[in-house]
């Protein structure tokens, strides 16, 4: 069975940080700085990511591997554009080892503007995925995508932000 392009799941959401733009720039823009403050959903694990030390700037690409609910996948990610403190968006295309969707593109955009102390984060995120299912199949993905992923994305992203604000308040960065 030949895989299917699923309908792009766009999901997107704006929050309020205390922390000041040029920080939340340079938390999200480091790669692997981000590993030891980085909270993700459960069910998802990140075990590695190989990346020079310090921010990934525009150009710079970056690999990783990790699970998701114990499915091993691995990424090559790229810096679409990083104009600091004001936008930051990155490329993965993602490699499952196993499941119905085996491969994905995600692109994430942070888009930060001052307001009064703090920061106006905004966050998109695309995600394509490649999928070998019957229809029936197909159509229960779309279903998830509609109901629960966009919801989850959000909350995710929520839930970062708080993470980088804890670390920022750790350990301020310029």
């Amino acid at each position: 069975m030949p895989a299917e392009k699923t309908p792009m799941l766009r999901a997107g959401v704006t929050r309020r940080s205390i922390l000041p733009a040029p920080v939340l720039f340079d938390l999200f823009a480091d790669p692997r700085g981000c590993l030891t403050w980085h909270v993700h959903p459960k069910g998802l694990e990140v075990q590695r990511i190989e990346a020079p030390e310090g921010l990934a700037m525009e150009g710079a690409g970056f690999t990783g591997r990790g699970a998701t609910r114990g499915v091993p996948w691995t990424f090559t990610a790229r810096v679409l554009e990083a104009r600091r403190p004001d936008v930051y968006v990155v490329e993965a295309y993602v490699n499952f080892e196993r499941g119905p969707a085996r491969r994905a593109r995600q692109t994430e955009r942070y888009s930060y503007r001052s307001d009064g102390d703090g920061t106006l984060v905004t966050y998109e995120v695309e995600v394509e995925r490649y999928v070998t299912a019957s229809f029936w199949s197909s159509l229960a993905w779309r279903a998830y995508d509609a109901l629960i992923s966009a919801r989850a994305m959000r909350r995710g992203f929520s839930e970062l932000l708080a993470a980088a604000e804890r670390e920022g308040a750790r350990s301020p960065v310029s």
